[in-house]
């Protein structure tokens, strides 16, 4: 008779019954139902499932894990535990592949074998236990296979999954093996089971452990148990060999790529004890939209769902309570361990003793566990067995006892809710796709032709891969494999200096601004190739295509060289103007080249003069406005203070205020970053690291202490659920300028408020000047408001719309002004552009002090957009699109030189306010024209627009102008019969409808005809004035709803006269006087103005311009002093250099060097030899395992740029060099001695040594040490207050019966959460604690004897027959 047949002796105690029917059948059903529930889940489409490279091209990804080097991936990088998919998940895929099955069915059946192996484990590990019987112990398995952690997980991260189902395994042989047999066979056994659970998460493979080390404790002293015991220390230590050994070399050399991730703060939120009970632990599924877990955010949030999964834990710590649990010891110890594990970091008000403790823990060298949900599988068998035990005592036999019925009536309905997403195919959906797209193939076909080597820049970065065609989570390039490529996503793991390189790519991209620089800098990142890739999904939060090719358009030295796939239509079947018709449609994926300029052959490796190096003090993105001002050239670059640069000699240092403290939301990839901090301000999250950095802890520089702001939440917050623009932070109001503004960073909140404070008390007038967000309003809504300071409070009906407006203020001295919202239940538009008040709000940079000052570089904060982006050679312009940044109202810096520098200072700037441009323009315009109101500040969407004979331009009217109105002033009086107004096709405006018409001293006022023609009586007139009373309303559809958009006019033909209006000369040069742009000041004092001359063209397109210096020269003293480059009306500087003019003159180009081999670790080039030391640079991610020698010994490894591996080639040193990655070997070996390691553990499986036989053990039965430690668990749990509460439960659980106790507690625990929601407030929460103290009481009073629990003369009171 088989294990499967054998009926159990608990079976047979409780049914009363003699041997039952086989059960084979019913299992083997099962196990085909479990098979069909797999092939349920979205069939026909591929999952977004750990690894794209598995369901592509398995055996490929299989060759690459097999080197600790990657070069392909994000600019060379270390095989992220790519290893233990060699063993067994890699294979599986790689078997499929190969026979032929569809990639879809292939991960079906890898599915079916976990939730099968899961069933079956657990099916069969009750049998040899002797715990259950029959129908409930079936049921037992599928709730382990189909609990809420594989549904949650199963079809995005199965490899975690997939320790649960091997888990059981593991435990059968030790169980067997405690009774009978050879000891060794058993222990081999359960050690090639550890074995199977994979090593691609170490951590969830190591959770199989712990129940098989406490069966070993519990399971009974003696000989047979220490012979088990050995033997499974020993060969389960071989058996992880092949990953273990792999795991460390990698933890040597890897990036701290843990420390970028998610913190133990975010992890163990959700891991309060009822939860974890359920099984609910894992935070992606709380994520919503963002993570697509749909089955698993129905498991954590659904009230119904919660019940039920609820119920099913409440059923498995009621069959702990029963005293007639067999292996009490063993499965309550379990499971509190289990419960521990997972629960112990959580904090706050159900916080268990030392959870702080645990979370720095977790967030230091405990950071791999830091995921503690992947313990779950320690507290679910324990509960899971329980369960099991619980349904066979309550399974009812003939409809008798009632009782009976009712509880495995709830207990069976919780059962099958539970499995609801499973039942209805909702594990992986939104999370699938039908294939890879062809034009992905063909891209990296295309790539991979090509016979120039470099690197493929992906660009926009998103979070994760989410096309409108699918959701592949991994890049399509990465498992297509050939072309190397590099990425900007939400886990990166490069090294820190190519993740805040990325960054600058991406926030200039993100801009639509180009640059002369941008080209040289992607070039010495060694980028040949930049991926446009336009079919992104909504959700994947990448900015907008036309401005990632509104950036490339205006970068010289880049252009399309191939485009693949389909035209992809974000509009398609739209009936009205989407986003302001800004989404233009593109070929899903255009390939830009970005043409040498070097003369370098290959752009792997490059030779630099070590002679002419730059130190520069700041961070990696520095190389960005040093190739925009043409700084770098064949320069080799490190950073100042980098302990991997010191085999370099400075020719000359940079001062640059590129590395500033800040707080980083690490996983947002976009608007991620803080304001620049002041030295002691306190970071917001809990976490110890707060910033990519290169070598050290924290950014250099800061933002002196000024003004003090105390805001409910802004949008500049590095926690802001509302993060744009960046710029919006609490000073912005107190900056003297209106194109600035402070908004909350959470809308709705409790409380919206901004408040300032001083050091000293200030007189404040009793009315000051406020001015608020209009928010694009058309019409002005009246905002609440309460003002506070020393001297009282005023309530003040305040009119959120543009301008100026005096408000009351309690008048007199003030130490602080706080400006509230009153009534904020209902959301309004709020915000501040400006108040009145002492003092300013505009932040001063302290740059390092101590870096040599043979220049210094100033650059704008990333952050600025434009109101205007190109379309099909028209302009797009709305208030909508642009974007500020901290550095609106100019540069601002404290510097300390250790000698004087004079120069003749370098600054780029971008238009601020286009109407002092547009006044320049006027000078070459046939006509000048003024509105009332204008949208934009761009010159695009000024007024002029409206005359300059170009359908491509428009003027719009601002939303809150209620009458907007041109007037246009002709250089000669005229006899005006008419206008008429045109406007283009899907223009972003309303068409004007009804108007008055002001010309000669008369008004008219009528409707336009179809024609946009207005006649009337002849005037002879030089000005007309036209007022738009109505218009045929336009409206724009976004994600956030829609809006009516302004009046606007792209043409106005005048009738009589039109032929004075002129189109705008392109090529016209216009200047703008000293003082039209930047000013430079030191110490306050005004050194030096700039002028600005350039084309029209650039006026209008808003590019970034050169100004032009009104002095010769200017000095910058040695010592401290504050060195600025304020903004004026019409331009904001963006870069700012003072350097001496050898820094711009032209440098040689790049040494060629000759590529004898590459390989992923091994590498050889061919050097002529030089008179003068060289920089070897390869273009990929420094890493000090990295080694190269030449004729004459090592080279000495140096970081070049802040993130790329460098070697020092000395003087006279040619021939050949050699490359390796020195790790490489370890790794190999370690992969090589685990696979000799696994046979051995084989061997012993299959001819075990002679062992003396002992008799079985017996099970432990350590009550009174259980039930100290069960309180122990509740004390880390749930809080030290819970051990007062855990004795007296321990001693009041007397006459109630104890499984009756525990499920009743744990429901009520349940509940609270059902109705108030997962994070209920702290009352509930205390209740909930008290209630799971009980729960546990009662499996604590469960095992100690009878006798104490009675105590002297007292009697229970009869109770339902449950034991």
């Amino acid at each position: 008779m088989t294990l499967l047949e054998r009926p159990s002796t608990a079976a047979q105690d409780t049914a009363g019954q003699g041997a039952p029917p086989s059960w084979r059948a019913r299992v083997v059903a099962v196990c085909v139902a479990l098979v069909a529930l797999a092939f349920l889940q979205d069939p026909g489409r591929i999952a977004a499932d750990t690894k794209l490279d598995l369901t592509v091209d398995p055996w490929s990804f299989l060759g690459r894990s097999l080197h600790l080097w990657d070069p392909e991936g994000f600019f060379g990088q270390l095989q992220n535990q790519a290893y233990g998919y060699l063993w067994p998940m890699g294979p599986f895929f790689g078997l499929g592949t190969t026979l032929g099955i569809p990639e879809w069915a292939v991960q079906r059946l890898w599915w079916a074998t976990i939730l099968v192996g899961a069933f079956l484990g657990i099916y069969l590990l009750l049998r040899v236990l002797r715990v259950g019987s029959g129908w409930a112990q079936i049921l037992a398995g599928v709730a382990y296979a189909l609990a809420v952690r594989p549904q949650s997980a199963l079809g995005a991260v199965s490899v975690e999954v997939w320790p649960m189902a091997v888990a059981p395994w593991v435990l059968i042989p030790l169980v067997l093996g405690s009774r009978r047999g050879n000891p060794a066979r058993w222990a081999a056994l359960s050690a090639l089971a550890v074995t199977t659970a994979g090593g691609v998460n170490a951590v969830a493979a190591g959770a199989v452990l712990p129940l098989a080390v406490w069966w070993l404790l519990t399971c009974g002293r003696g000989p047979r148990r220490r012979q088990l015991a050995l033997w499974w220390a020993g060969l389960t230590t071989l058996a992880i060999v092949w990953w273990l050994v792999p795991l460390v070399v990698l933890g040597q050399y890897s990036p701290p790529f843990l420390d970028w991730i998610e913190s133990a703060e975010f992890t163990t939120s959700i891991t309060d004890p009822t939860t974890v009970l359920r099984g609910a632990s894992h935070w992606v599924a709380y994520l919503g939209s963002a993570s697509l877990w749909e089955a698993g955010g129905a498991l954590a949030t659904s009230p119904l769902l919660i019940l039920a999964t609820g119920l099913v834990a409440a059923g498995g710590v009621a069959g702990l309570a029963m005293r007639s649990l067999p292996h009490r010891t063993f499965l309550v110890a379990g499971a509190v361990t289990g419960l521990v594990m997972v629960s112990m970091g959580h904090t706050g008000v159900g916080g268990g003793l030392g959870s702080e403790q645990i979370q720095a823990f977790l967030d230091g060298v405990g950071a791999p566990l830091r995921n503690v949900h992947k313990f779950d599988l320690v507290l679910r068998i324990p509960l899971i067995i329980a369960l099991s035990h619980l349904l066979t005592v309550v399974w009812p036999v003939a409809a008798k006892p009632r009782w009976k019925v009712i509880t495995s009536g709830v207990l069976l309905v919780a059962l099958v809710a539970s499995w609801w997403p499973a039942l209805t195919g909702q594990l992986v959906r939104g999370r699938s796709y039908v294939a890879l797209a062809d034009h992905w193939r063909d891209t990296a076909q295309w790539l991979n032709t090509q016979a120039e080597p470099g690197r493929a820049l992906i660009v926009p970065g998103a979070s994760f891969a989410q096309f409108v065609w699918g959701r592949t989570q991994d890049e399509p390039l990465q498992a297509l494999g050939g072309y190397p490529w590099g990425v900007r996503d939400a886990v990166p793991l490069s090294s820190a200096g190519n993740i805040r390189m990325l960054d600058a790519v991406e926030t200039r991209l993100e801009s639509g601004r180009g640059s002369a620089g941008l080209a040289p800098y992607l070039e010495r990142m060694g980028v040949r190739y930049l991926v446009v890739r336009n079919d992104l999904a909504a959700g994947a939060q990448a900015p907008p295509p036309i401005r990632i090719h509104q950036a490339l358009d205006d970068s010289p030295g880049i252009r399309r060289v191939a485009f693949f796939g389909p035209i992809i239509d974000r509009a398609e079947g739209s009936q009205r103007i989407v986003d302001e018709g800004t989404r233009v449609s593109y070929p899903a994926v255009e390939i830009f080249e970005v043409e040498p300029n070097n003369n370098a052959p290959d752009a792997r490796v490059v030779l630099r003069p070590a002679n002419d190096t730059l130190v520069v003090g700041g961070s990696p993105e520095a190389m960005l406005p040093l190739a925009d001002a043409g700084m770098l050239g064949n320069r080799p670059v490190v950073l100042a203070g980098d302990p991997q640069a010191t085999a370099v000699n400075a020719a000359a240092g940079i001062v640059t205020d590129t590395d500033r403290l800040r707080e980083i939301t690490f996983g947002y990839m976009r608007g991620n970053e803080s304001a620049t901090m002041t030295a002691d301000q306190a970071y917001v999250q809990g976490r110890p690291v707060h910033d990519y950095r290169v070598f050290d802890d924290a950014g250099t520089t800061v933002a002196l202490p000024g003004l003090t702001f105390d805001t409910s939440s802004s949008a500049s917050d590095v926690g802001a659920t509302f993060r744009s623009p960046r710029g919006a932070t609490p000073g912005a109001a107190m900056d003297g300028a209106l194109d600035t503004y402070w908004a909350p960073g959470v809308i709705p909140e409790p409380r919206s408020y901004w408040e300032v404070r001083y050091p000293l008390a200030v007189d404040v007038a009793d009315t000051v000047q406020l001015a608020l967000m209009d928010r694009g309003l058309r019409t002005p809504v009246t905002i609440p408001l309460l003002i506070t300071t020393d001297n009282g409070e005023t309530r003040v009906d305040a009119v959120n719309s543009d301008g100026w407006q005096p408000v009351p203020v309690p008048a007199g001295p003030t130490t602080f002004v706080r400006i509230e919202l009153v009534n904020t239940k209902s959301p309004r538009p709020f915000g501040i552009r400006e108040v009145q008040l002492p003092g300013e709000g505009t932040s001063v940079l302290e740059l390092p002090a101590g870096t040599a000052g043979d220049a210094v570089v100033l650059s704008g904060r990333p952050g600025e957009a434009g109101e205007c982006v190109p379309r099909d050679g028209t302009w797009i312009c709305s208030d909508a699109f642009g974007r500020f940044s901290q550095d609106r109202a100019g540069l601002f810096r404290a510097v300390d030189l250790p000698s004087a520098l004079t120069t003749a200072p370098r600054i780029w700037a971008i238009p601020r306010d286009g109407s002092s441009i547009t006044q320049a323009l006027d000078r070459v315009a046939g006509v000048s024209v003024a509105a009332t109101s204008t949208r934009t500040g761009a010159v695009a969407g000024s007024a002029l627009s409206a005359v300059d004979r170009e359908l491509g331009t428009a003027w719009q009217a601002a939303p809150a102008d209620p009458q907007p109105a041109l007037t246009v002033t002709l250089p000669q009086a005229r006899t005006l019969r008419g206008i008429r107004l045109v406007n283009r096709v899907g223009l972003n405006a309303s068409s004007p409808l009804e108007l008055r018409v002001d010309a000669g001293g008369v008004s008219r006022t009528g409707f336009t005809d179809a024609r946009g023609l207005f006649r009337f009586d002849p005037v002879t007139t030089d000005t007309i004035t036209v007022t738009f009373l109505s218009g045929n309303q336009v409206r724009s559809r976004s994600s956030l709803g829609e809006t009516t958009l302004p009046v606007g006019v792209a043409e106005m033909g005048l009738i009589g006269a039109d032929d004075l209006r002129q189109p705008l000369p392109p090529d016209a040069t216009v200047t703008m006087p000293c003082g039209a742009g930047p000013d430079i000041l030191i110490d306050g004092k005004v050194v030096a103005q700039t002028s600005v001359t350039a084309r029209v063209q650039q006026y209008r397109n808003g590019e970034t311009l050169p100004m032009t210096l009104c002095t010769d020269q200017v000095t910058v003293p040695a010592g401290p002093q504050t060195l600025a480059v304020r903004s004026s009306p019409a331009w904001q500087p963006v870069l700012a250099t003072f350097a001496p003019e050898t820094f711009y003159a032209p440098t040689s180009r790049p040494e060629s060097v000759q590529v004898v081999t590459w390989d992923e670790t091994d590498r050889a080039v061919q050097l002529e030899p030089a008179t003068a030391p060289r920089v070897l640079e390869v273009a990929e991610n420094f890493n000090t395992g990295w080694q190269a020698s030449g004729a004459q010994g090592a080279l000495q490894s140096v970081r070049v740029d802040g993130w790329k591996q460098g070697f020092v080639v000395p003087a006279g040193v040619g021939g050949e060099v050699t490359m390796q990655f020195a790790p490489d070997r370890t790794y190999r070996l370690g992969l090589l001695a685990g696979l000799v390691a696994v046979l051995a553990v084989v061997a012993v499986a299959l001819r075990p040594p002679r062992l003396r036989v002992h008799p079985a053990t017996e099970p432990t039965a350590a009550h009174r040490v259980l039930a100290l430690f069960v309180g122990l668990g509740m004390v880390l749990v749930v809080g030290p207050w819970a051990a007062a509460l855990f004795v007296a439960a321990v001693w009041l659980n007397r006459r109630w019966p104890l499984p009756v106790v525990a499920f009743s507690a744990v429901t009520g625990a349940v509940l609270i959460n059902v109705v108030a929601g997962v994070r209920p407030a702290w009352p509930l929460v205390v209740l909930q604690g008290c209630a799971l103290a009980l729960a546990w009481a009662a499996v604590a009073r469960a095992g100690l004897p009878r006798a104490a629990e009675v105590g002297a003369g007292s009697a229970s009171a009869p109770a339902p027959d449950v034991r």
